[in-house]
C-alpha cells in the first residue's frame, strides 16, 4: 500500500469524490474504520455490523492509546513500539497511504490520522464519513470482523519512530497560556468546557485560559465547513494572531478534528495537548475554571501588529480606492486607446531610429565626442541637481492626491510609511522614464558610432539611471531640510556654470564620471561607475528623508494634482504646462522688466500682450533661454547627420512657443471677458500672437548662436532656418491653444456616437498634431544634413525648405484668423447635407 510520491504528499482532509475516484482506479489506500463512542457504545460492533469494503477497524482503546498514570489523561499515546505492532497487524506500513473515517464527522478517526501525520506517514480523513459512503452507494456495505487489511503482507512493517516532541505540548506549555500569546482551544461542547455536570468528567470546568472550540462547530451536515469559513471560525478564536496554538479535549481524541481542520484551513498544525482535560484535573494542584469566555484578541496581539493595524487600514483604503476607480473604467475604450498610442509612438520611435543614417560617424568628430562628451552629457547630471533641488525647496517632488493628505498624513500613522507608496511610485516613474530615455538615446548613437548598438544602449540606460536618480535624491533632501529656493538656485547655477566650463576646456567637472557612462557603447572606463554609484547612494540618503516631508507644502500641491491627471489624462499639453508652473509657484513679477510708456500707439492686444512678457519671471526667462539653447544644439546635431533630433528640437520649439503665447492662452482661458464685445474673436487671436512673435527673436538668437557654435561651418544654414523654425514652434503652439482644451461633456456626448476607435484616433491626433507642425518646422536642417551627405548644396536645400515652412506658417495664421468662419461654414455644410434634397433651400 504505497502512499503517494513525496511530489503528492496528500492533504488533512480527502473529499469523498476523489476518494472514490482513487478507489475505483484502484489506487492503493487503506481504508480505516476508527469509530469510537463517549457514551460507552461498542465500536467495533458497529464496524462489524457494515463498514466500507475492505476497511479495517482501528480500536481507539486498544490500538491508539496506551496506560499511564491518571495526569497523563484517559487515551495518552501508546509506545512507539506498541503502536507500531497494532499499525503492522493492521497491514499499515510506513508508506501506507491511510484514509480514516467514521460515523460522527471525523471526532475519532481523526485521532489516527493526527498520529499518523505526526510521524510523518501518509494519513487523510474522509470528509462525510460513512454518511458519505451510503449517500453514495447505499447497498455496499461489507460486514463482518477484518483484522489485517490488504497490506498485511509479511512485507508491510511500521517501524517504531519516537513521538516528535514539536508536535505535543507539555504541561509547562499549557500553564503558561495564561502569561502568553499562546491560544489553547478546547474541543469539548459548550456544557462540559462551562463546568455544568456530567457524566464524563470527574471534575467540571476548564484550563485556565482556555476558549471554547467544540468539535461539532467546524461540521455543518457532517462535513467540514468551507476552508474560508473554517478560517473565520478559527480567527475569532485568535489562533491567526496568537504565536502558538495548542489543541485539547477530554482526552486528547476529539481535539484532533481541530488540529486537521486548522492544518485544511491554512493554518500551521497546533499542538496536541495529548492528556487534555482529563489529565489535568486528575492533578489537584491545577486550577480549573468555569463558565464561558470570550476571546481576548488583544492579548495574543503582536504589538507590532497593533503598531501596524494603522498602516493596514490606509492600505485597504487606497486599495478601495483604487478598485472603485478601476470600476468606472471603461476598459475596451482605454484598451484600446493605450493600444493606439503605443502605436503610435512606438511607430513614432522605432521611424525615428530608422531615420539615422547607416553611415559612421568622422573621425575628427568621434575624437571629439571622446574628449568633450563626458563633459557635457554630465552637464545633464548637473541640470538633474539643479532641478531636483529647485523642486525640492518649492515642495516638490511628490504631488499626492488631496484624499491622501487629508486622510493618510493627518492620520495616526508614521508619515514615512504613509509617504513610501507615493514616493516609490515617483521614483520609479522618473528613473524609469530617465533610463529608457538614455537607452533610445545610446541605440541611436550605436548606429553612428563605433561599437556595437547594445552596448550603446546599456550606456545610455545607465546614465539615465543615474541622472534620474539625482533628481529624485536630491529633490527629495532639499525638501527635507526646508532648502530656500534662492540657496537651492544659487547652488544649482553654480553647478551648471562649473560642469559647462570644465565641459569646454577638457578640465575635470563634477559629473564628468556619470556623462562618461554614456559612451561606453565605444570604450568602458570601470572608474566612472563612481558617478552611478554616488548617485544611487544619494538616492538612498533621499529615501531615507521622506519622513521630513512637509505636510503644509504637499497640501498647497494636492489641490493641483487632480487638475494636472486630468489634463494629462486629455491629453492637453498646455494645462499640464500650466499647471507644473502652479506647483512651481511661479508667478509673474509685480515689476515688470521694463516700463511701457502709455501710449495709444498699436493695437490694445499687442500692448496687452507686451505687458505680460516683460513681468515674465527670471526663472521662466531662464527656462525659455535653455530650451532654446537645446533647440539649437539638436538642430547642429540634425545638420552633422542625427536626423531623429528632429523630434527633440521640434519638442523643445514647441514648449517654447507655449511659453511665448502665454497672453494668447490666457486671454482665451477667459473668454467670458471679450465674448460679449462686438469684435471677431479670430482677428484678435491673431493680434495677441505679435508681440510674442517678436518675443521670439531673442529665442531665435539664442537658437542660432547655440547652433553656430557647435556646427561653425554651416552657419549659413542657421541662419536661413532658424527664423522658420522658430515660427514653426510658435503655429504649433497657437494651434494647440486656439483649440482649446477638450471639453469633458462635449468630447463624451461625441465619443458616444462615435466608435471607441475613431474616438481614440481623433483624441491622439488632436495631441500630436500641434507638436507635428513644430517638427515639421526643423525640417530644413534635416534636408541640409541630407544634402551635405550626397555632396549637393546644403544652402539651397535649406533656404527651400524654410520657404514651405514659412507658407505653411501662414497657412495657420489664416486659420486663427478665420477659424469661427472655418467652423460655422463647415456646421452649415454639414446641416445641409442631412436635409432631405426637396427641403433645402434654393
Amino acid at each position: 500500500m504505497a502512499a503517494p510520491s513525496s511530489g503528492s504528499t496528500p492533504g488533512p482532509i480527502i473529499s469523498f469524490a476523489e476518494f472514490d475516484r482513487l478507489r475505483t482506479l484502484g489506487s492503493r489506500i487503506l481504508v480505516a474504520d476508527v469509530r469510537w463512542y463517549l457514551d460507552g457504545r461498542d465500536g467495533r460492533a458497529a464496524y462489524e455490523g457494515g463498514h466500507i469494503p475492505g476497511a479495517v477497524f482501528v480500536d481507539v482503546d486498544r490500538d491508539l492509546a496506551g496506560h499511564g498514570a491518571p495526569t497523563e489523561g484517559r487515551h495518552p499515546l501508546p509506545a512507539p513500539d506498541d503502536f507500531a505492532r497494532s499499525m503492522t497487524d493492521l497491514g499499515i506500513g510506513n508508506d501506507t497511504w491511510v484514509v480514516a473515517y467514521d460515523d460522527t464527522g471525523g471526532m475519532t478517526a481523526g485521532r489516527l490520522v493526527v498520529m499518523l501525520r505526526m510521524l510523518g506517514c501518509a494519513a487523510s480523513l474522509l470528509d462525510g464519513g460513512l454518511a458519505a459512503w451510503l449517500e453514495a452507494h447505499p447497498n455496499e456495505l461489507e460486514k463482518g470482523a477484518k483484522r489485517g487489511g490488504a497490506g498485511s503482507e509479511a512485507t508491510t512493517i511500521f517501524t517504531p519512530v519516537a513521538w516528535p516532541v514539536d508536535r505535543l505540548a507539555s504541561v509547562d506549555e499549557v500553564k503558561s497560556v495564561m502569561t502568553s500569546r499562546s491560544v489553547l482551544i478546547d474541543a469539548r461542547s459548550a456544557e462540559r468546557f462551562r463546568g455544568e455536570p456530567n457524566p464524563v468528567d470527574k471534575r467540571f470546568g476548564h484550563i485556565p485560559g482556555a476558549y471554547n472550540a467544540p468539535w461539532s462547530e467546524v461540521l455543518d451536515g457532517g462535513r467540514l465547513r468551507s476552508i474560508p469559513e473554517l478560517r473565520r471560525h478559527y480567527s475569532a478564536l485568535c489562533v491567526d494572531t496568537a504565536d502558538d496554538v495548542i489543541a485539547s479535549c477530554g482526552s486528547g481524541v476529539s481535539a484532533c478534528l481541530n488540529v486537521l481542520a486548522m492544518e485544511h484551513a491554512g493554518f500551521a498544525p497546533p499542538k496536541l495537548f495529548v492528556a487534555s482535560w482529563s489529565g489535568w484535573s486528575a492533578d489537584p494542584a491545577n486550577d480549573a475554571e468555569t463558565g464561558d469566555v470570550v476571546p481576548d484578541h488583544d492579548r495574543h496581539r503582536d504589538p507590532s501588529t497593533i503598531r501596524r493595524a494603522p498602516f493596514r487600514a490606509l492600505v485597504e483604503l487606497r486599495r478601495t480606492r483604487q478598485r472603485r476607480r478601476l470600476a468606472e473604467v471603461e476598459w475596451f475604450e482605454a484598451l484600446y486607446r493605450v493600444y493606439l498610442a503605443a502605436f503610435i509612438y512606438g511607430g513614432g520611435m522605432l521611424f525615428v531610429s530608422d531615420l539615422v543614417a547607416g553611415e559612421p560617424a568622422s573621425t575628427n568628430f568621434v575624437a571629439d565626442v571622446e574628449r568633450f562628451g563626458p563633459g557635457w552629457l554630465g552637464l545633464a547630471a548637473v541640470l538633474a541637481i539643479t532641478f531636483g533641488l529647485r523642486s525640492g525647496s518649492r515642495g516638490g517632488p511628490l504631488a499626492l492626491e488631496e484624499a491622501d493628505v487629508r486622510h493618510a498624513l493627518l492620520a495616526p500613522i508614521d508619515r514615512a510609511r504613509a509617504l513610501r507608496r507615493p514616493a516609490v511610485q515617483r521614483l520609479r516613474t522618473i528613473v524609469f522614464a530617465a533610463t529608457a530615455i538614455g537607452a533610445f538615446a545610446g541605440q541611436l548613437a550605436g548606429r553612428r558610432f563605433p561599437g556595437s548598438e547594445i552596448a550603446w544602449a546599456g550606456g545610455g540606460a545607465l546614465w539615465g539611471l543615474g541622472v534620474g536618480a539625482l533628481f529624485v535624491a536630491t529633490a527629495f533632501v532639499a525638501h527635507a531640510v526646508r532648502l530656500r529656493q534662492s540657496i537651492s538656485t544659487v547652488i544649482g547655477f553654480g553647478l551648471v556654470a562649473w560642469q559647462a566650463a570644465t565641459a569646454s576646456t577638457q578640465a575635470i567637472g563634477p559629473a564628468d564620471s556619470l556623462g562618461g557612462l554614456a559612451l561606453w557603447g565605444e570604450r568602458t572606463r570601470p572608474i566612472e561607475l563612481i558617478g552611478l554609484a554616488v548617485s544611487l547612494i544619494l538616492l538612498v540618503i533621499g529615501s531615507s528623508t521622506i519622513g521630513r516631508q512637509s505636510l503644509e507644502a504637499l497640501s498647497r500641491r494636492s489641490a493641483l494634482v487632480t487638475q494636472l491627471r486630468f489634463a494629462v489624462t486629455m491629453q492637453d499639453l498646455r494645462t499640464v504646462v500650466l499647471l507644473r508652473r502652479q506647483l512651481s509657484h511661479e508667478q509673474s513679477r509685480r515689476r515688470p522688466w521694463l516700463r511701457l510708456r502709455r501710449t495709444e500707439r498699436g493695437s490694445p492686444e499687442w500692448r496687452r500682450t507686451l505687458h505680460g512678457i516683460v513681468r515674465y519671471p527670471l526663472t521662466r526667462i531662464i527656462r525659455i533661454a535653455l530650451l532654446s539653447a537645446t533647440g539649437g544644439a539638436a538642430a547642429a546635431a540634425v545638420i552633422e547627420g542625427s536626423t531623429p533630433l528632429v523630434v527633440a528640437s521640434g519638442l523643445l520649439g514647441f514648449i517654447v512657443g507655449l511659453e511665448l503665447l502665454e497672453p494668447l492662452a490666457q486671454e482665451i482661458d477667459h473668454g467670458e471677458r471679450t465674448d460679449s464685445l462686438p469684435i471677431e474673436r479670430g482677428p484678435s487671436y491673431l493680434r495677441l500672437t505679435y508681440a510674442s512673435v517678436a518675443a521670439g527673436v531673442p529665442c531665435a538668437v539664442v537658437f542660432a548662436a547655440t547652433a553656430a557654435i557647435l556646427a561653425p561651418d554651416h552657419v549659413v544654414i542657421v541662419l536661413t532656418a532658424t527664423i522658420p523654425a522658430v515660427l514653426a514652434g510658435l503655429a504649433g503652439a497657437a494651434v494647440n491653444i486656439v483649440s482649446g482644451a477638450p471639453d469633458p461633456v462635449a468630447s463624451t456626448a461625441q465619443n458616444n456616437l462615435m466608435p471607441p476607435e475613431v474616438a481614440g484616433t481623433v483624441s491622439v491626433l488632436k495631441a500630436v498634431w500641434p507638436v507635428a507642425l513644430a517638427t515639421v518646422g526643423q525640417i530644413p536642417f534635416a534636408f541640409a544634413g541630407h544634402a551635405i551627405e550626397n555632396g549637393t548644396g546644403p544652402e539651397a536645400a535649406a533656404l527651400r525648405a524654410s520657404i514651405a515652412i514659412v507658407l505653411m506658417v501662414g497657412l495657420v495664421a489664416a486659420w486663427v484668423h478665420r477659424r469661427d468662419a472655418i467652423s460655422a461654414w463647415i456646421a452649415n455644410a454639414a446641416r445641409e447635407s442631412r436635409q432631405p434634397q426637396g427641403s433645402r433651400a434654393p
